[in-house]
């Protein structure tokens, strides 16, 4: 709050007054001037504090990304474990449990990134006072956590339909065909939601490639069982025309650079 006080005695004329008015005014505009210095100050400490906490709690994150990418191949190697022994059975009904291929692993783990710094500077604005590229780029960091969030509860949430029956009896030589048959096809659909989550990972370094690596695109088609497969030379025709229906919503160009991973 700037006071301006009266002047202790009466102008005696223009001349004074107009001095006055003057004092008045210098006096106002020093008092502006030095608050808009001291709430300058203020957010640079602000941003300052900020920045450095965003630093730390990036330095957390980083570590989750090592983890979270150790969890996804372990998570991808014990689904495609559990499906290996699944088919046997199928295949070969009536075998012992201890004759199997291998045993069932269900486990699964969900990892959450830090975001309270990030989110507290968004609710308290001082996102608004740092650089609109350094601002946007940590949105879009952001954005790619909840990403992987997300993929990584929906992995969840797939194992443990999965993996329902073993609430009642452990052992899958106990199911009947059509049993066995259901939790084949929800361990396929786990493992095709793991898949998304580990394009997430991949799309993860892709956009930021200084961050720990993750999962590789290489990875990704090899679960896919892309590698390898071309287009039959019987549809090399079908495949021009599809082509052509493609470039004409839009042309064909690199994406190399662009935030968005092109499968």
């Amino acid at each position: 709050m700037i006071d301006v006080h009266p002047p202790h005695h009466t102008a005696n004329s223009w001349r004074d007054f107009l001095i006055h008015i003057a004092t008045i005014v210098v006096g106002l505009l020093i008092a502006i001037g030095l608050e808009q210095c001291v709430e300058l100050l203020h957010q640079h400490h602000e941003v300052r504090e900020t920045r450095e906490a965003l630093r730390l709690e990036g330095e957390a994150n980083r570590n989750r990304i090592i983890l979270e990418t150790n969890f996804w191949r372990r998570g991808t190697a014990a689904l495609e474990n559990n499906l290996l022994v699944l088919r046997y059975l199928q295949q070969h009904p009536g075998t012992p449990q201890d004759k199997l291929p291998g045993v069932l692993h269900w486990g699964t783990a969900n990892m959450v990134f830090a975001h309270a710094v990030w989110d507290s500077a968004q609710q308290t604005g001082v996102i608004k006072l740092l650089p609109r590229e350094e601002a946007t780029n940590d949105a879009f960091l952001y954005m790619e956590f909840d990403r992987i969030e997300e993929a990584s509860t929906a992995v969840h949430v797939a194992v443990d339909e999965a993996e329902e029956f073993d609430l009642v009896d452990p052992d899958p030589t106990h199911l009947s065909p059509a049993q066995l048959a259901e939790v084949i096809s929800l361990t396929e659909r786990a493992l095709t939601k793991q898949i998304l989550h580990g394009e997430a990972l991949a799309n993860l370094n892709s956009n930021f490639p200084d961050l720990p690596p993750t999962i590789t695109h290489a990875e990704i088609d090899k679960l896919r069982g892309k590698i390898g497969k071309k287009t039959p030379d019987t549809l090399s025709a079908a495949e021009a025309i599809t082509n052509a229906r493609l470039d004409a919503g839009a042309p064909a160009q690199d994406f190399t650079n662009s935030p968005v991973h092109k499968k």
